[in-house]
């Protein structure tokens, strides 16, 4: 989610103990379908986030993002967010949080096992990697051109 919506820690996740005002509630997650109204089933196209604030937002106005759905289910920002509500149901966790008591070190852990697994140092990835490297994948995409399908 991190990665689609290029969220910084704090706007998801627990920051060791503590959570920012804005940090991603499951009352600003929207699915829609095809004609942009709400959905929650299979219809769902896209999925839309409200973040109620920001480290840079001085004014407070926060900001909405929306991705499409994918046809490839692994990367797939409107399956992901599925996943997560579905998970959260699973354990019956209630936050109000979308991503419940997740903190940034345990979200961390992933992508250092990963690299640790791939005989990469670990110390050269953390939640800010997932961040930047959205941005960097984009780039690469973009000389050789993308052309939606919507």
């Amino acid at each position: 989610m991190g990665f689609f919506f290029l969220l910084r820690r704090s706007e998801y996740l627990k920051i060791g103990s503590t959570r920012h005002f804005y940090c991603l509630k499951r009352k600003n997650v929207f699915f829609s379908d095809s004609n942009g109204r709400p959905t929650t089933g299979v219809a769902a196209i896209s999925v839309t986030i409200g973040l109620e604030g920001s480290k840079n937002d001085q004014y407070g106005r926060g900001a909405w993002r929306t991705m499409h759905k994918s046809e490839d289910p692994i990367i797939c920002p409107v399956a992901a967010l599925k996943d997560i509500l579905w998970a959260r149901e699973e354990v019956a966790d209630d936050s109000i949080f979308l991503c419940g008591e997740t903190t940034s070190a345990d979200v961390a852990t992933a992508p250092k096992a990963t690299a640790t697994s791939a005989g990469v140092s670990a110390a050269n990835y953390s939640t800010h990697s997932i961040r930047i490297g959205a941005p960097q994948r984009f780039l690469q995409v973009k000389p050789v051109g993308y052309r939606s399908s919507c």
